[in-house]
This record gives structure tokens, sequence and C-alpha cells, in this order.
């Protein structure tokens, strides 16, 4: 009769289990229930084609489906990857003398680093597409170590599962998910609590010491330039102006088109003085004059017909998402219901468009 109680106690521990987890979405489903978010939010008077050329509208369609064509790829391989290691992987375990818990770990470690190579090929290969399209000017270096970084703390996490499930497993046995459950639920808090102060702060010019440091450069560069460095060398070493920075810093601005420290400045140097470092709100600037002031002038209509069309169009586009932003807000101010705690911040509606 022993056998026969360790079975029925096991398929009691079952059926608990899985009652519990049956009550937890039974739950959280009722809360999500009471959220009501009605379904007749199409752009209705919006077309595309109003706003868009069709060579603009298929580069966007061709964009989109690179990408979702790329992430379907990645997800075939990693599932592929991940059946020929879960294959390979229990050759090791068999050959490792590491022990319980060593195999575990390092047969976790193999795997993490086994789908990172994996996933590599398909991350290169949308960050050339973006760069391609100039959404991002990332480079193939930074992006590989940033996202290596990135994966820190995923690592971390999965050695400490591993670890949980090793200690665990050899004193429970089949049982072990009783203990691991609520041990990989108190270490996923911990990283969710935890990794906003590990972030860095993403203004470090406001601090005062790198703030020197930027005018220290600027001292800097200005004394090399009073000394005979070549002006465009040095900008396309150190600018950090993308408008300018490949043209060696070269650039034609009018009275009023820029901020006024830099106005003040550029409009009172002679031809080829160079300013000492101006500091404006985008940084430390140091500005050399060409030539001399022009005077202003009118530009015949079909120079900048083209220009200004542009500007209408885009003053078209946002008046028009503005609109409908508006409308809808009134429209669903008040009918919209949250359950309790989904209810988010109150906000102004507003809209950027590009």
């Amino acid at each position: 009769m022993g056998p026969l109680r360790s079975l029925r106690a096991r398929h009691v521990l079952w059926a608990a289990g899985l009652a519990a987890l049956a009550a937890a979405w039974v739950f959280a489903a009722s809360r999500l229930w009471r959220t009501r978010v009605p379904g007749d939010l199409e752009l209705s008077g919006l077309d595309p084609r109003d706003f868009f050329t069709e060579s603009q509208l298929r580069r966007s369609a061709s964009y989109e489906r690179f990408l979702r064509i790329d992430f379907v790829l990645s997800q075939v391989v990693l599932v592929a990857v991940l059946a020929v290691y879960a294959v390979r992987g229990a050759r090791l375990t068999r050959e490792s003398a590491a022990g319980r818990i060593g195999t575990g770990m390092l047969l976790g470690m193999l795997g993490f680093a086994v789908v990172w190579v994996a996933e590599l090929p398909f991350g290169i290969a949308a960050l050339w597409w973006q760069r391609r399209h100039d959404i991002s000017h990332q480079s193939y270096v930074s992006w590989a170590i940033g996202d290596w970084l990135s994966l820190g703390a995923v690592f971390l996490f999965v050695c400490m599962a591993i670890l949980i499930v090793m200690a665990i497993a050899g004193p429970l046995r089949d049982r072990w998910w009783i203990a691991g459950g609520p041990a990989f639920v108190a270490v996923a808090l911990a990283f969710a609590f935890l990794q906003p102060y590990l972030i860095s702060d993403t203004h470090p010019l406001r601090k005062p010491a790198v703030a020197a440091q930027a005018k220290q450069l600027a001292d800097k560069i200005y004394a090399q330039l009073k000394a005979g460095a070549n002006f465009a060398t040095l900008a396309k070493k150190y600018s950090d102006d993308p408008g300018s920075k490949d043209t060696g810093g070269k650039l034609t601005v009018s009275r009023g088109q820029t901020v006024p420290q830099f106005d003040a400045t550029a409009f009172t140097l002679k031809t080829n003085e160079i300013s000492k470092p101006v500091k404006t709100q985008y940084g430390w600037h140091i500005i050399e004059a060409l030539s001399k002031i022009r005077p202003p002038s009118a530009t015949p209509e079909k120079q900048v017909r083209d220009s200004i069309r542009e500007q209408l169009l885009q003053t078209k586009k946002n008046e028009a998402v503005q609109k409908w932003v508006d409308d809808t807000y009134a429209k669903l101010n008040g009918k919209v219901k949250y359950a309790v705690g989904f209810k988010p911040a109150a906000t102004t509606p507003s809209v950027t468009t590009g």
C-alpha cells in the first residue's frame, strides 16, 4: 500500500498546484475584464496618401516587411538551435564530472552563449537595415558590446534560476517545483525592483564634473586652432553635430536662425577669424567665419517652392493628426472605465509627427 499512497499524494500535489494556477488566472482575468475600451478607434478621414507619396509608403512597407521576416527567421533558428542543444546537452550531462549543480550551471552558461551567437546575425541584419534607412547611426561594434552588456541581468537571473533548480532537485526530486516556483517569483521581483537603480544617469552633462571636462576640451581645441591646426580636421574628430561634422563643421546660417548666444558671436566675426568657445544650450561651440556677411536677399520662388510645400504639408499633417487626437479624447472622455489599479495618470492629449 505504500507505493499507492505515494502515487496518490503526488496526484494531490499536482492537482493542488494546477488549482492554484487556475485560481490566479481567474483572479487576473476577472480584474482585467472590468476594463472596457471602445472598439471604434479608426482614423476616420485620414488617408496616408494625402500626406505621403507612394514612394514613401512603399519604402515604409518594405522597411517593416524586412524586420518582420528577420524576426520570424530568428525565432525559427532559435528553436532549432535549442532543440539541437537539448539533445547534445544530455550527452554533456553524462560526460560531465562537475556534479549536479556544477553541470547544471555549465549547461546553462553554454546554452546562454549559444542562444546569443544564434541571434547575433539577425540583430546585425536589423541594425544594417535601420542604418540603411537612417533610423539608427549606431556602429556595429558599439551595438554588439551594448547588446552583450544588456544581457548581463538576464545572465544573472538564468544562473540563479539554474542554481535554485539544481539545489532543490536533489532532495525534492520530481517535487522541486513546489519550492522552486516561489523562489523564481522572488528572484524575478528582486530583479524588477533593483534594475532601475542599476541604470546610470542618462543626463551626464548636468553633472558639474562632466560639464567642466567639456569646457576643458573646448579650450584645448581652441588652443590647437590658434596654433595652426586645421579646423575641418578637428571638427570631424570632435564635433557632435550630425549636420556639420562630416563636412568639417561647415554650415550656412542666417541671422536669427540659431540660438542668441551663437548669433551674437557668429555675426560679429571677421573673415577667417576664429571665436573663443561659446556656450549654448547645446554645448560648446567654436566658430570660424569663412566669408563676409552677405546682406539679405530675396530667393526666387522656384528655388524654395518645394521647401515651402514640404513645410505646409508637415503643418497639415500635424493639424490633421492633432484634430483626430482631440476629437477622440473628447469622444471617449469619461466613457472608458478601468479596473482598480489600472487607470493611467491624467495627461493632456498631444501629438508630434515627423
